[in-house]
């Protein structure tokens, strides 16, 4: 492995300018993402005539764009800089949800959902050209033993600003009446591309470290590195495992939210605003056992307490869904924040300095993919269960979605099998 440049060429004071910029940057970001995804993204899907199965497709569209990743740090590898790859591809990726704003005016009837789900994945495969390199960057940037504090705080940030645009997003949007929702969308879709800009903008400012630079070898050898790393090909299993069962509910809960139990948008940014909440309440607790227990112990606890997320929503009701849903989300959280923190440090960790580009696209992108088969496969059992709802247990009568909430809690903690086999260990 040819080293880097010296690190000297990058001073503690560039790092910590650095890093207060990607701090800006990723709130900017925040914005845009809170707009993007969750029950507006949801709503504009169901705005435009989308079917169960439809949200399940749309639900993997970015994830199917994302399995990119596998092949993107062939291109990133063999570059030098990682920055101007980065700007462009995001800049393009988010620039896409300016047609998406349009849709009812470009397509008309069933063409509409499919535009949508079309435009995401899209979307998605621009921006899995650089998701690895940005991971590297950021990973370069900020130093190993700073890292948790600094992901957690980073991560509370984010949080904090998602959920205040969240909530101003649901409130807007209970403000247009069914026939006016276009309107509604389309505004807050220019404002979320708007944000990307500025995030972007500011990003750009963010020094570069040295990469490590890799010595000359077949493709072969450089693509299949991670399935010949044996705690690496571990961790990436358990990851795979956990995304599928976690997608096959994980596209319905905001529809079973508006749909079934028919929550008003703004009481479902309340909710997100209870997860979120409790997320950064939490996160300077995670990154303290961090720091003295190692990351797997709060890995697999995190997991174990994620997999009992979907229950509440099994027993909520019109009549008590404030209670319920308020409990589900507080504890989402809590192991949410755990979860993060120690998920993406121990890939940080486990991925060796040469390569790490390829070994972090390699375990990406089969986690969207297994988000993918995930969200299409629940989709299908949606449908499969409604032929056959409601299914009667322990004195309820479960809808299609509601049994799907079960199987997830299922196969969620049957991946904590896997987790047996993950090790944390230091690579170079």
């Amino acid at each position: 492995m040819t080293p880097p440049e010296p690190d000297r060429l990058l001073t503690d004071l560039d790092r910590r300018h650095g890093m207060r910029l990607w701090n800006a940057s990723s709130a900017l970001f925040s914005v845009y993402s809170a707009i993007t995804s969750g029950a507006v993204c949801t709503g504009y899907a169901l705005h435009l005539g989308a079917s169960n199965a439809l949200i399940g497709v749309l639900s993997a569209a970015p994830s199917w764009g994302q399995a990119l990743q596998m092949l993107s740090p062939v291109l990133i590898e063999r570059v030098r800089t990682r920055k101007p790859l980065c700007l462009a591809t995001y800049a393009i990726g988010c620039g896409l949800w300016l047609p998406i704003a349009f849709i009812p005016f470009l397509f008309t009837g069933a063409a509409g959902p499919w535009a949508l789900i079309i435009l995401v994945t899209l979307g998605g495969a621009v921006t899995a050209l650089a998701s690895p390199a940005s991971t590297a960057w950021f990973a370069d940037l900020v130093p190993e033993d700073a890292r948790a504090r600094y992901i957690a705080r980073l991560n509370n940030l984010c949080a904090a600003v998602a959920l205040i645009s969240s909530l101003a997003a649901g409130r807007y949007m209970d403000f247009f009446s069914p026939a006016r929702a276009q309107t509604g969308f389309m505004s807050l879709f220019i404002l979320a591309v708007v944000f990307a800009g500025a995030s972007i903008a500011v990003w750009a400012k963010v020094v570069e470290p040295p990469k490590h630079l890799s010595e000359h070898e077949s493709l072969l050898d450089f693509l299949t590195g991670p399935f010949r790393h044996t705690h690496f090909r571990n961790f990436t299993l358990f990851g795979v495992a956990r995304g599928l069962a976690v997608m096959i509910a994980g596209p319905f809960f905001n529809v079973y939210m508006l749909q079934n139990l028919g929550i008003p948008y703004a009481h479902i940014a309340i909710f997100s605003a209870m997860l979120t909440v409790s997320y950064i309440a939490s996160n300077p607790l995670w990154a303290r056992l961090a720091e003295n227990r190692g990351y797997r112990p709060i890995l697999r606890f995190s997991t174990f307490g994620l997999a009992l997320f979907p229950l509440p929503f099994v027993f909520a009701t019109p009549s008590n869904y404030w209670f319920v849903i308020a409990i589900a989300q507080l504890w989402g959280g809590v192991m949410c924040a755990g979860f993060v923190l120690a998920d993406f440090n121990l890939m940080i960790k486990i991925a060796p300095l040469r390569n790490r580009s390829v070994y972090i696209g390699f375990y990406q992108a089969m986690v969207n993919l297994a988000w993918c088969v995930g969200s299409l496969l629940g989709g299908a059992l949606a449908d499969l269960f409604a032929r056959f709802a409601p299914l009667p247990l322990l004195g309820y009568a479960l809808s299609n979605i509601q049994c799907l909430f079960l199987l997830s809690v299922s196969l969620r903690l049957a991946s904590l099998a896997l987790l047996r086999y993950v090790r944390e260990e230091q690579t170079g």
